[in-house]
């Protein structure tokens, strides 16, 4: 059983630790898929290492005067699931707030020890209606269809949909997106099938709550990320499409788009893919890491940023790549990718090659001027196919956090800008352990912005 503590915070960062190996430089590639290790841990005892978020809060030592490093954080202790993979995704989003009605909502999945009732693959939601001051917790399931066999559920995300004008916190909806697979049933696998979809009243009436279950792309998609808001009363999340039959092989990013229906109070949605001209591997999937989705206040200007390499360089080497939209979604143009090494000051910042490349998560948020900001490390190239050098011996490996953005008002080959955060000591860690595989973890950029998107 996992009980969440909840930081609430503008940008901050997770630092793990890493092992170093014989020849002095170590790298790392992308993480193995979460549905695999997963199954690989459902039946051990996998208790977290020590050095989670809550004890590096307590025990880290401060950081020195002038550094970019140090925030703030408060902590709640909400709800609970039986294990800690409902949060082990940074670009899924599972809390959101609205300042009109002072609401505060996180998601998570459910626990069938303290709730018989329910099991690990339903969803529930806990609600702050002071600001944060106080919570109702493990509210729900919100999916009394969803069970651990055909059609278990994961990584829920949420978000708030409160009406023009309407400052009563009872009198919103919670916009619920999760991905499914059939995890225990027949023709379980380790690939991801589809998703669920729904709304609750957040009077939390069970009348209000709606579950749909879906399968877009065909059933070939990876773990949605990244759910928000766009056009008042239209939400937005993105996803990886894959190879039929392997979710771990990307070939293409899949947007989808909820629209409120007022005659049935629930959300509508369909599903396009984007078609991003990714460099194909021998493996017949595309070097891709994740992939975000974000608007400004307004809705009307949004971004999509991935990490991942539509160039033909053949440096191997991971890049944010961008779409842009100025009509509220109904078009986007791109792709643009942005080289990090041919950012002077990006460039300047490498200790052990010449080349850049980002890491493997990443954040996005767009302000009042319609601009992206992509929060990702970044460091030099690994010497293998799309891994980032992580130490060297006998200094830093020269990994820093950047928010790379876009500025329209400056000379054209200036307009892409890498703003320098803070530089990061480690970047990989193993967080829990168990069945014969490990749940590692990176740093994990997490960004948000005001709601009127002037901070």
């Amino acid at each position: 059983m996992k009980r969440f503590i909840l930081g609430l915070f503008t940008l901050g960062f997770t630092v793990v630790g890493f092992a170093q190996n014989t020849n002095g430089v170590t790298s790392v590639g992308m993480r193995p898929s979460p549905a695999s290790v997963e199954k690989a841990m459902q039946n051990a005892t996998t208790g977290f290492n020590n050095n989670h978020v809550l004890l590096k809060q307590q025990v880290q030592p401060g950081y020195g005067a002038g550094s970019r490093g140090s925030r703030a954080l408060a902590f709640d202790t909400l709800g609970t699931a039986e294990n800690a993979f409902t949060v082990l995704d940074g670009a899924v989003n599972r809390v959101a707030a609205v300042q009109a009605t002072n609401s505060v909502i996180f998601i998570h999945r459910a626990n069938s020890v303290t709730d018989p009732n329910t099991n690990v693959a339903q969803y529930k939601y806990d609600i702050s209606k002071s600001g944060g001051n106080g919570w109702e917790i493990d509210l729900g399931p919100l999916t009394p269809t969803l069970e651990n066999f055909d059609t278990a559920g994961r990584f829920p995300q949420v978000t708030l949909y409160n009406p023009t004008g309407n400052t009563d916190a009872d009198e919103s909806h919670l916009v619920y997106y999760g991905t499914w697979l059939p995890y225990g049933g027949t023709g379980s696998g380790r690939t991801w099938d589809g998703v669920v979809t729904g709304v609750a009243k957040t009077d939390d009436s069970p009348a209000s709550y709606t579950e749909d279950i879906q399968r877009p792309n065909n059933g070939d998609i990876a773990v949605a990320k990244s759910l928000t808001n766009g056009l008042p009363g239209e939400f937005w999340a993105v996803n990886f499409s894959t190879v039929p039959g392997d979710s771990t092989a990307v070939n293409d990013v899949l947007v989808s788009r909820g629209v409120w229906n007022s005659t049935t109070n629930n959300v509508d949605w369909t599903h396009n893919n984007l078609n991003v001209p990714f460099v194909v591997e021998a493996s017949g999937g595309a070097p891709s890491a994740t992939v975000s989705i974000a608007f400004d206040p307004t809705g009307m200007m949004g971004w999509i940023g991935i990490i991942g390499d539509a160039s033909a360089d053949e440096d191997s080497t991971l890049n944010p790549i961008f779409y842009q939209t100025v009509d509220g979604g109904d078009t986007w143009t791109g792709p643009t990718q942005v080289s990090l090494t041919s950012l002077e000051n990006v460039q300047a910042g490498l200790t052990l090659d010449t080349i850049a490349t980002s890491a493997f998560d990443a954040d996005l948020v767009v302000d009042v001027n319609g601009n992206p900001h992509f929060v990702m490390v970044v460091g030099s190239s690994g010497g293998t196919g799309y891994a980032i050098a992580t130490a060297a011996q006998g200094g830093s490996a020269g990994l820093k956090l950047y928010d790379i953005t876009y500025n329209p008002n400056v000379s054209v080959e200036c307009q892409w800008q890498a703003i320098l955060i803070d530089d990061i000591q480690t970047l990989r860690g193993t967080l829990s352990s168990g069945g014969g595989a490990d749940f590692s973890e990176d740093n994990r950029p997490q960004v948000s912005r005001s709601e009127d998107g002037n901070i």
